[in-house]
């Protein structure tokens, strides 16, 4: 079986994880110190510690299993851990982009495709990588105009 190249790799990027980095080392130092002072506050910076934890983890997990690779005639799929999937272009009916705003306001792009199957699927990425949605865009089918009547 012929190894596949990968033209573009669209993951989550770790950039945000340099800010949050900052306010865990600062939440920490903050809840030690409390801690070593006998003051009941460092439960709440310790929450807030926890929680900006879990954010870095969210934004790791994104990047390791959140991906979009897309070669000269297929493309690979994965939003979990066990559900990556390759799927040939010929295999998609419909592929397109969107971008809306969410309700924080921020800019929301997503990638979209529809199988021959009839299975939709949709991948969420950043404006950084819209050169690559491009690429794939140019050699997948777009969706039928809808006409109204």
């Amino acid at each position: 079986m012929k190894k596949t190249t990968w033209r573009y790799t669209l993951c989550g990027s770790l950039t945000g994880v340099i800010p949050a980095a900052v306010l865990l080392a600062v939440f920490g130092t903050v809840t030690v110190l409390l801690r070593k002072a006998n003051n009941g506050a460092f439960f709440v910076t310790g929450t807030l510690m926890l929680f900006v934890l879990a954010v870095i983890g969210y934004a790791f997990w994104r990047h390791c299993f959140h991906r979009l690779c897309l070669a000269d005639d297929r493309l690979f799929l994965q939003t979990t851990p066990a559900n990556g999937k390759e799927y040939a272009f010929d295999e998609i009916r419909a592929a397109w982009q969107t971008t809306d705003r969410t309700p924080n306001g921020v800019l929301q792009h997503c990638f979209h495709f529809e199988t021959t199957d009839g299975g939709k699927h949709r991948f969420t990425f950043e404006g950084s990588d819209e050169e690559g949605v491009l690429f794939a865009l140019s050699r997948l089918p777009a969706p039928p105009e809808e006409t109204e009547g």
